[in-house]
């Protein structure tokens, strides 16, 4: 009996201080639970939009001339994998070699490098 009495006499003093976090959680805020999630565009619609803006890359066919930042690259061959090109830093060299690639690794290079057809 005693204890409940000294537990309620606490309990009557507390009621009177005034708390500094007045938000029944600890470190302030809202329930996360119960507030609305923020409004921001899904990765889908942001890749849709960035999309649009960009120009679809041109297939690769034989005899191409794409031009570079770094100078020019003309497309030899094309076969089921790879392809046969050249870089050159002037179009029309002729002592230049020729270099075999992976047709994805030469399409990525050239949206790398924003190369257009010439």
């Amino acid at each position: 009996m005693r204890f409940w009495a000294r537990s309620n006499h606490r309990s009557n003093r507390c009621l009177g201080r005034r708390r500094a976090n007045p938000s029944p959680f600890p470190f302030g805020g809202e329930d996360p639970i119960d507030s609305e999630p923020k409004k921001q565009p899904s990765n889908a619609l942001i890749q849709l939009e960035t999309n649009k803006r960009k120009k679809p890359l041109a297939p690769l066919e034989e005899e191409q001339l794409w031009k570079t930042d770094n100078g020019y690259i003309p497309i030899w061959h094309i076969s089921k994998r790879l392809v046969d090109y050249k870089m050159m830093k002037q179009p029309g060299r002729k002592a230049v070699r020729t270099q075999s690639t992976m047709i994805d690794t030469l399409a990525d290079y050239l949206k790398a490098h924003k190369a257009v057809l010439s």
